[in-house]
């Protein structure tokens, strides 16, 4: 409250909004802490992932309107931009903006609203990896991958780079606790 300058009611508030995201848990008498998660939810959660964005990424009719290649283009622009200096908070804003651009194109609403329900539910996962400097380039490397299967309209490349990019924050943060993962077909 007092770094913020907020009132008890505005903290309370946002303190609900993220547990109903699931991204913070609740003690009586303890507090409000951030969500941990076991490996198991770990994998649940972005092979979930895997099957909302590889669904969204075969809906997307092409071909993709030149526009909207440009605003991704754009987009990713500012972010490679975001990762070289280290501002992780426009890098997290542009990767979400990314994403939410792509998908969005697909025309289902329901699925649009789920993946980025669950895309939440993970940030304080994939922000565990933010200061490495080789994923954020590998980041980069797959967003400009996407563009270019939604540009040669692609779908089957755009669904196994989509599918193949959520699969690799999932066997870092699995091997981050020691466990080994193995080597499974994404879509």
């Amino acid at each position: 409250m007092r770094r913020f300058d907020a009132s008890r009611y505005a903290v309370r508030r946002a303190f609900e909004e993220m547990h109903a995201l699931g991204l913070v848990t609740r003690s009586e008498n303890r507090g409000v802490r951030i969500r941990g998660f076991t490996a198991k939810e770990v994998a649940d959660l972005f092979d979930l992932r895997v099957i909302l964005e590889s669904a969204a990424a075969r809906q997307i009719p092409m071909p993709v309107p030149e526009p909207l290649v440009a605003k991704l283009e754009d987009i990713q622009r500012q972010h490679d931009e975001a990762a070289r200096t280290g501002d992780f908070f426009a890098l997290f804003q542009l990767n979400n903006d990314f994403h939410q651009t792509l998908f969005s194109t697909c025309g289902n609403n329901e699925l649009i609203d789920a993946i980025a329900r669950y895309s939440l539910q993970v940030q304080p996962i994939r922000m565990q990896f933010v200061h490495d400097e080789g994923r954020r380039h590998d980041v980069a490397k797959e967003h400009w991958a996407m563009i270019e299967a939604v540009s040669t309209q692609d779908s089957d490349a755009l669904v196994t780079i989509c599918a193949n990019h959520l699969t690799v924050t999932k066997k870092m943060f699995l091997r981050s606790l020691g466990i080994p993962t193995v080597r499974t077909d994404p879509a």
